[in-house]
């Protein structure tokens, strides 16, 4: 149950539906089919209980019948032509109720669809079809084609407003397929005729939950609580109380309205005592009203109880997450650090969980522990945002936007491959989509799976043609990385006669991916001057600055530095405290070394020894070499540097920009190797980077290269080993576990360590901090 999002969105309850066919047709049923009931029925009469006769106020709306052939009859206004298709389509219709009533549902949906055709042609849809079409319409949800259900059911309700079997029908259909904000208007439009359906008040209620929509979603509620007499009348008695009441917990849990979902928990855990939702609403609810022994209580049953099942996995992280705040709550640290060690087992992601595991660190006295879990919980926000994302754009109908999204989410996480597989089933799902192609380009790219993109951008290339902006775009950024700079350059001038907005969406990335690597600074200043001609913009003014720096023009390059922002996100991003830097101490006015010693130190604050470019160290002997503070340039060479003499932190400098340079060299020929080949090849050259990286102390870009090496090698153990012995961090515990799994099942001479063992880690850590 729990405070699921759209991914999480429950399927409500269904219940098969028998249709009677007037006209001399035995009654139909429906055999195989769940149509479409979003849960079970609605009683039409009052049940008497324990007090007495219930009063209840829901009512079952059966749909209309379908019409006996013999009752359809073409207008004499019809040419031949028409009144021809016209009685083929009766022909078809009868036809296609005899299968229904033999229970062969595949030959009902393709000869009511011939049948629908049939009409169509003849220009005659009479209303008289209504219940056949949304019969046709039920069926073909059920088989799994919500397309139909949702196209040719909308172009019915423009034809017939006022049709309520079709607009309860589609919007069911938009729901299951994700269009929650077309749901609620189609359902809303339903139960405002219809105010006594009970099972349209939950599906109304279930979509204004996975669209985010609170008041309308707990006035939903409190409709479909009315009609089952609840909380003053023989609810328990309604025979779908149960049901009823466990979807207003789901959606009163989704809004946080605890004061409401505490008594609703009860209400359902009297009705059946072994829900496993009801006991897990309950705990939670107990836990964020301040009742913590009441919370432990509930919230272990449900663990006990739901161990093993889909339930656990679906809502392991909540409740454990829940548990470990009561026991915090309760002043029990080693309660709660076992219950969220557990939590990271399950899930080496949960963001929270890092953050309460720094918590406990935290009451234990061990601040420097407590940073490393607290960075951690950092470090996936973003992850987390683009899950919440992902359920906007679901709600609103993004189909696209909506994958894009959660392989970001993916991504973010360092599981390349299964972003990449999200992707891959999204173009599939999609029929080919050209934006779903394009977004796994893209993707590809950035996750340095470069080979996997050259052969998409070939696939989409016979679909599009080669000169098309995205074709001609993505050929330049791959042949980039693999090294041929001229033919890159080649494909991005075709670039720059077409549209604007392309030259604006290509022109950055090839400067940031591709010139930067290779100091080609009059193709960069041509390109951002181009670009900068049309208004201003952050990103190109600092690579511009770059390419007047590189080019010798140094007042130049501070001017438009100046005009800039130290604040906003370009500016790090771009190193712009470097240009700044480099340009100040090339120009060599008064001041200018101490400015550039300045703008260096704040450069390195966000990145680490290993990760800084030749030119930060050949920057900084320049700075030293003109006078540059001596006591506060030592810091910036790293630990183990005690000299304080002017000369020899010159030629230590010197000695790290030598190396840095080589190591610029090394990476990049091995990083075209990378892109110029596939599989376990191409996994051992992003290997070799990301080990190194590591070695330096620049961890986001050597996981990075090892989680690239990952998604092109994925059964290798010894990209897997090379991931392992990176994740070396005081928090990557639970990564290093999940990784271990993986091995273990491919290696059998590897033993992933237990829950045990990985508590006795954590431990041995307390203890050498």
């Amino acid at each position: 149950m729990g405070r699921k999002n759209a991914k999480g969105q429950p399927e409500a309850q269904r219940k098969n539906r028998s249709v009677a066919v007037v006209g001399g047709l035995v009654a139909v049923a429906l055999i195989g089919l769940a149509i479409w009931k979003i849960s079970s029925g609605d009683p039409t009469e009052d049940t008497p209980g324990e007090g007495g006769t219930a009063k209840f106020e829901s009512i079952e709306y059966s749909p209309a019948q379908p019409v006996p052939p013999s009752a359809l009859r073409p207008p004499a206004s019809l040419s031949p032509q028409q009144r021809s298709a016209a009685q083929q389509g009766i022909v078809l219709y009868g036809n296609a109720l005899a299968a229904l009533q033999s229970g062969d549902v595949p030959r009902f949906i393709g000869t009511a669809r011939q049948a629908l055709s049939s009409f169509s042609q003849s220009t005659w849809m009479p209303r008289e079809l209504d219940p056949f079409h949304n019969l046709f319409l039920n069926a073909c949800q059920e088989a799994g084609d919500l397309r139909t259900a949702i196209v040719v059911g909308s172009e019915w309700l423009e034809r017939y407003p006022d049709s309520l079997d079709h607009l309860e029908t589609v919007g069911k259909a938009e729901y299951r397929a994700g269009r929650f904000a077309q749901a609620v208007e189609r359902l809303e439009n339903y139960v405002a005729k219809r105010p006594k359906s009970l099972r349209t008040w939950r599906q109304l209620a279930a979509a204004c939950q996975a669209l985010g929509q609170k008041e309308k979603g707990l006035d939903a509620v409190e409709k479909m609580l009315g009609l089952i007499a609840y909380p003053n009348g023989s609810y328990a008695n309604h025979p779908e109380g149960l049901t009823t009441l466990l979807v207003a917990l789901q959606v009163t849990h989704r809004f946080y309205d605890y004061e409401r979902l505490a008594p609703l928990a009860r209400a359902a855990l009297e009705l059946d005592p072994k829900s496993n939702d009801a006991r897990m609403a309950l705990g939670v609810a107990e836990r964020q009203l301040g009742n913590h022994v009441e919370a432990k209580m509930h919230l272990r049953a449900y663990l006990d109880a739901a161990k093993g099942s889909d339930s656990y996995s679906e809502n392991a992280e909540l409740v454990l997450l829940e548990l470990a705040l009561a026991q915090l709550k309760e002043g029990d640290v080693e309660a709660a650090f076992s219950s969220l060690v557990d939590l990271l087992i399950e899930d080496p992601d949960a963001t929270k969980a890092y953050f309460q595991l720094g918590q406990c660190f935290a009451r234990l006295g061990l601040p420097k522990r407590a940073e490393a879990y607290f960075e951690r919980s950092r470090e996936l926000a973003p992850a987390d945002r683009e899950d919440r994302r992902e359920v906007e754009l679901r709600g609103t109908g993004n189909r696209a936007g909506t994958e894009r999204a959660r392989a970001e989410s993916l991504r973010l996480r360092g599981l390349y491959a299964e972003g990449a597989r999200v992707l891959r089933d999204a173009l599939k799902q999609s029929g080919g989509s050209p934006q779903v192609h394009v977004n796994l380009i893209e993707y590809l790219y950035k996750t340095g799976q470069v080979s996997a993109a050259k052969r998409e951008i070939a696939e989409f290339r016979k679909k599009v043609g080669d000169q098309q902006s995205d074709v001609l775009g993505w050929t330049a950024l791959v042949l980039g990385a693999e090294g041929d700079t001229r033919q890159a350059g080649h494909r991005f001038s075709m670039l720059l006669g077409k549209k604007r907005q392309h030259v604006e969406i290509w022109a950055i990335r090839f400067a940031r991916d591709i010139l930067e690597g290779i100091d080609d600074s009059a193709t960069l200043k041509k390109w951002m001057t181009a670009l900068l001609a049309s208004g201003p913009q952050a990103e190109a003014t600092i690579l511009l600055a770059r390419a007047e720096w590189l080019g010798g023009n140094h007042a130049r390059a501070i001017d438009l530095l100046a005009s800039q922002s130290r604040e906003d996100d370009e500016w790090e991003w771009r190193q712009g405290d470097l240009i700044l830097a480099g340009a100040r101490i090339a120009r060599g006015a008064d001041g200018d070394a101490r400015a550039s010693l300045l703008a260096l130190e704040r450069f390195a604050e966000t990145r680490p020894v290993g990760a800084r470019p030749a030119e930060f160290w050949n920057t900084l002997a320049q700075a030293l070499a003109k006078g540059a503070d001596v006591e506060r340039a030592r810091p910036l060479l790293g630990v183990g540097t005690t000299s304080s003499a002017s000369a020899t932190l010159i030629s230590k400098a010197q000695t790290l920009g030598a190396e840095a340079k080589a190591r610029h060299e090394r990476h990049r020929n091995a990083r075209h190797r990378a892109a110029k080949t596939s599989g376990i090849e191409s996994a051992r050259a992003r290997v070799e980077i990301g080990t190194d990286l590591a070695r330096l102390g620049d961890r986001a870009n050597a996981l990075h290269e090892l989680y690239a090496a990952r998604a092109s090698a994925p059964e290798s153990p010894e990209v897997l080993r090379a991931l392992l012995s990176a994740l070396d961090g005081p928090a990557d515990t639970f990564l290093r576990h999940r990784v271990d799994r993986q091995l273990a099942k491919i290696d059998n001479t590897f033993r992933a360590p237990s829950r045990e063992e990985l508590v006795r880690e954590l431990r041995a850590k307390i203890a050498e901090n």
